[in-house]
């Protein structure tokens, strides 16, 4: 009979740690949103090969894209917090969009801006 009760308490402490386990990484990973959006000029025309650079205000690091031939444009993987976003391209004055703010649980900020 003590057999019996050791062995589902062994079964049950295993079962508690393999959970508690499959948790920890969770809490590891870093909390990220997508900034996307079009580039497109006043006549709303896409604009190709923009430079767009997002800049966290906080920790000054920044994440550089490019507009497709679209004008879309992606940028993956950005922790959340405050930016600021400056859109350049030859020809067209800087766009910026100032204080965008990415927010826990936000998958993604359409940010679409005209020169």
């Amino acid at each position: 009979m003590a057999y019996k009760r050791q062995r589902a308490v062994c079964l049950v402490t295993l079962l508690l740690l393999a959970g508690l386990i499959a948790v920890l990484p969770l809490q590891a990973q870093t909390v990220t949103a997508t900034i996307t959006g079009q580039i497109t000029d006043p006549s709303n025309a896409p604009v190709p090969g923009a430079k767009i650079t997002a800049t966290d205000t906080e920790r000054g690091t920044t994440y550089n894209t490019s507009s497709n031939p679209d004008g879309r444009y992606t940028l993956s993987n950005v922790p959340v917090g405050t930016y600021n976003v400056k859109v350049e391209n030859a020809g067209f004055q800087t766009a910026t969009q100032s204080n965008l703010v990415l927010q826990l649980n936000f998958a993604h900020w359409l940010l679409n801006l005209t020169f």
